[in-house]
This record gives structure tokens, sequence and C-alpha cells, in this order.
């Protein structure tokens, strides 16, 4: 059989099975279309959810904001918009000296949202509220753990200016040092580069000897 031949038969055979079930390929065409409908309007109702649960969150002030935040983190627990609620919940407590209250809400951001982008914001409050609290030994591990893990992240900055001021408290200068001088070299330029020279200087001055442990460089020597 010639190559033109076999392609006929093999069409006709195609043809006959279509023939024979054409049912079930329309059945299952039209399951096909269905779930694609009812994907596409899952992803546009969740888009709409977003930008709901966006503008609502704009629109929360005044007195009891926490409260507000709570409230939308319920009504919108499956979209961005939540964990961001519930860290601005903590955030508003922190402020008003509720430090208590705002540890557990930064500590549910880490546990209910493990994938939201909100986290290392999470893990500083934690260990802010920790500190607020005088719970100085705690919270210089939250904030060491902090900044192992994410050291390049901008958080880490407000993290080595806490745990150098921790250090200071806890009569452990060398560790200050060394956490005041990686300020002054990563952010040089920034409020906390500035605030850490000055806490270098007054730190120095206080512990003289502590010169004879940095190099010419400025760097502290191991």
């Amino acid at each position: 059989m010639n190559t033109e031949a076999a392609a006929t038969v093999g069409w006709h055979r195609f043809l006959n099975w279509l023939e024979t079930n054409w049912k079930y390929i329309l059945q299952g065409a039209a399951v096909v279309a269905v779930v694609a409908t009812v994907i596409s309007f899952y992803y546009w109702n969740q888009g709409q959810r977003e930008i709901m649960a966006s503008e609502a969150l704009s629109n929360v002030n005044g007195p009891n904001a926490a409260d507000a935040f709570l409230k939308l983190a319920g009504q919108y627990p499956k979209t961005d918009a939540a964990p961001r609620a519930v860290l601005l919940a903590a955030s508003d407590l922190f402020m008003a000296g509720r430090y208590a209250d705002a540890q557990a809400q930064f500590e549910r951001v880490l546990r209910d949202y493990p994938a939201t982008s909100f986290r290392v914001q999470a893990l500083l409050g934690v260990a802010a509220c920790l500190d607020a609290q005088g719970k100085t030994a705690e919270a210089a591990t939250r904030y060491s753990e902090l900044i192992q893990r994410h050291p390049n992240d901008s958080v880490s900055s407000q993290a080595r200016s806490a745990l150098a001021r921790l250090y200071e408290m806890q009569n452990q200068p060398e560790k200050a040092l060394q956490l005041y001088l990686e300020l002054t070299r990563s952010e040089a330029y920034s409020s906390f580069g500035l605030e850490a020279g000055i806490c270098l200087q007054d730190l120095l001055a206080r512990h003289p000897e502590l010169k004879a442990k940095m190099n010419p460089a400025g760097a502290a020597q191991p």
C-alpha cells in the first residue's frame, strides 16, 4: 500500500470513529467550556474583591482603626489585602501602646499568611513588641534571627539599629560596635546610617577601649 492509499484509509477510519463518538466529543467540549467559564469568573471575581478590599483599607482612619482593619481582614480573608489589614491593625495597636495585643496580630500575620510579602515587617513587629514590653533577651533573639534570615532586606537596618541599642543595654558594647559600623557603611546616606554614626561616637566616648579594636579603615577587628 502506497503512502497516499494509507493516508486515505487512515482518514476514513478517523471519520468512522468521529461518527461513532461525536456525542462524547460534544459533551467533553461542553464540559471544557463550562470549566473555562467558571475559572474565568473566579479570577474576575477575585480581582473585583481585591479592588474592593484595597479601597476599603484606604478608607479606614480615625479612632478604633485597628478594629476596622481586623474586620476587613475577616471580610476579605483570601485577598492580598487581608494580611495587610492585620499588619496595619498590629501597627495601630503598637502606636496605642497595646504591645501584647499588637504582638498577637503580628504573629497572626506570620501564622495565617505564611506566603505574604509582609512577612519580614511582621517579624520586625514581633521583635519590637517584645522590646517595648521589656523582654530584651527575647527581642534581641528575634532581631538577630531577622538579620540572619533577611540580611539584604531594608527592614534589617531597623533591626540592626534596635539590636545595637539592646546590646548596649545588656552591656555588650563590642556587639553594638559591630552593628553600628555595619550601619554606617551600608546606610551611609540614610537616617539609620546617620543615627548609627552618632551612636557609634557616643559608644566610643563611653568605651574608649573599643577604639583599639578598630582597624585604620574604621572596621571592627575580629
